[in-house]
């Protein structure tokens, strides 16, 4: 019995010291803020849609020159985004709810069209 109590107390405070260490990101953990990665996504999905359009041997000379304008226009360095995108994409549910205001916003962008 005391062995089964051993047991049961080392599983309650692995389980505890478990969940209290799961930190959701919030939108005030991403040093960007939610509606400037949205706007900064928009942007490169735009781009990787001209990529997608352009010959194969222009790709990448094209994909830098449109990144590092994206980076410009937002006044962020490559480095800050790819911080931002890797924390973004650390937490799934965050991800889901911007990339879900993303396709909300490019549908009312497409429908003006």
């Amino acid at each position: 019995m005391k062995n089964l109590t051993i047991k049961l107390f080392f599983f309650i405070t692995l389980f505890l010291t478990v969940l209290s260490s799961c930190k959701e990101i919030t939108t005030s953990t991403l040093p960007l803020g939610k509606e400037k990665m949205i706007a900064i996504l928009m942007d490169i999905h735009k781009v990787e849609a001209i990529l997608q359009n352009s010959k194969s041997e222009e790709r990448d000379s094209l994909a830098s020159q449109h990144y590092f304008q994206v980076f410009e226009i937002h006044d962020i360095s490559k480095e800050e985004f790819e911080k931002n995108h890797k924390l973004l994409f650390s937490q799934p549910g965050l991800a889901d709810e911007i990339y879900d205001e993303i396709t909300k916003r490019l549908d009312k962008v497409s429908k003006k069209k």
